[in-house]
């Protein structure tokens, strides 16, 4: 099977079509729990590849070593299947190692998989930065946007039940009579550009992550 292709329709919607795709949503919850599974990965590999490095001349260390790069891309698998049913991109989801030989002519040829080494290099330096960056920014940018769109009801509920709010009167209190409501209704039409837009780029980025673990993945 060929995973040449890739299913990125997602990516030729309208602005605001964004909205009321599901894909869209599937794709950001993709990236939420990107940062929990870069950190869990990460700490595997520093931790685990540490320790075993440093007990490699005991039977302990081999094996653990053995352990750790036997985990590696059957870890990348894992958000491999992940990657398959939340953002929809067509990937192997089962690890074929090689088969033939002794338990060492298997080990020997495990060091020659490719998958193991980018595997390594993904949990190392892309996951945990990847992640971390991904999840600061959509939560950035879509806690902005809610509450640009939230602010003149907020404005109102306030004004309803406390008259003419001290915070309100104060902060624009060097604007000529009117400007706050004006500078709320624009910071309303502001938060209903940015919330879509944030979709926008939830989705490519998605797609860009999708594209990086179907490279690891594919030997």
């Amino acid at each position: 099977m060929t995973y040449n292709k890739i299913d990125d329709s997602i990516l030729d919607v309208s602005f605001f079509e964004v909205l009321i795709r599901p894909r869209t949503y599937s794709n950001l919850l993709y990236l939420f729990l990107l940062f929990p599974l870069s950190l869990f990965y990460f700490i595997w590999a520093v931790t685990v590849g540490s320790v075993s490095l440093g007990l490699i001349f005991t039977i302990v260390g081999f094996f653990l070593l053995y352990i750790f790069l036997w985990s590696l891309p059957r870890l990348m698998y894992g958000i491999g299947f992940l990657t398959k049913v939340l953002v929809g991109v067509e990937m192997p989801v089962v690890y074929k190692p090689h088969v033939e030989g002794g338990f060492f002519t298997k080990a020997f040829n495990a060091l020659k998989d490719r998958r193991i080494a980018t595997a390594l290099f993904y949990s190392l330096f892309i996951a945990l930065p990847f992640g971390t960056f991904v999840f600061s920014l959509m939560i950035s940018l879509i806690s902005t946007a809610l509450a640009l769109i939230a602010s003149p009801f907020v404005a109102l509920i306030n004004w309803a039940i406390v008259g003419n709010p001290v915070w309100f009167t104060e902060a624009f209190s060097w604007a000529p009579q009117g400007v706050g409501i004006v500078l709320t209704i624009v910071a309303f039409i502001a938060g209903l550009a940015l919330l879509p837009a944030s979709l926008h780029i939830s989705n490519r980025l998605a797609i860009l992550h999708a594209k990086v673990i179907r490279w690891s993945l594919i030997r």
